[in-house]
């Protein structure tokens, strides 16, 4: 199974073609999920397909490729964006930045150029997964804890010697703060 997935988006199919040979030579962990030959097919191939990267011509049919990440970029896309131009102008590079692209490659780019570029992207999305992977467990943890804590400091007041520690604890983990407060306990008394 692809542990990454991939979108193509250049109006040249030789360019298109020559990315496809070398993202499937190279990286067999990643599976090229569309191509794209437009700027409007490639906002509908991302939203369609949720990849993890985009390798996108600037000067493409329709919408740029500098457009169609700006609106991708504004629906929220997560996917990681790669200009691969042969446009150098300063606008581009600047447009580019604004929108904090991960790589701009300039073609005619070196093989190893691609690759390194594709090998980094891997890496940090890589990270980014672990950052994710380790969130879930800890509020997974917390999610445990709390009805422990909570009972923990609930029993403490009703024995008269409050939990100070684990009530901080506590606050602290739900981001709140108390300056005084009053407990109420209704206890069912049998007759």
């Amino acid at each position: 199974m692809a542990k990454y997935t991939l979108i193509i988006a250049d109006d040249e199919e030789i360019e298109r073609k020559a990315l496809r040979l070398l993202v499937q030579k190279e990286f067999p962990e990643i599976e090229i999920v569309a191509v794209a030959d437009n700027g409007t097919e490639l906002v509908a191939q991302v939203q369609r397909h949720q990849p993890d990267i985009a390798i996108v011509d600037v000067n493409m049919p329709g919408i740029n490729g500098i457009d169609a990440i700006d609106l991708l970029c504004a629906r929220g896309s997560r996917t990681h964006f790669i200009i691969n131009t042969a446009y150098d102008e300063f606008d581009y590079v600047q447009r580019a930045l604004a929108l904090k692209i991960d790589a701009y490659i300039l073609k005619p780019e070196k093989r190893d150029t691609t690759i390194g570029t594709i090998r980094k992207l891997c890496a940090q999305i890589d990270e980014a997964r672990a950052n994710i992977q380790s969130q879930r467990q800890i509020q997974e943890l917390f999610t445990r804890i709390q009805p422990v804590m909570e009972s923990e400091i609930m029993y403490s007041l009703f024995i008269g010697e409050p939990a100070a520690a684990n009530f901080d604890a506590y606050c602290e983990m739900h981001a709140a703060q108390f300056e005084a407060g009053a407990v109420a306990a209704l206890i069912p008394v049998a007759e």
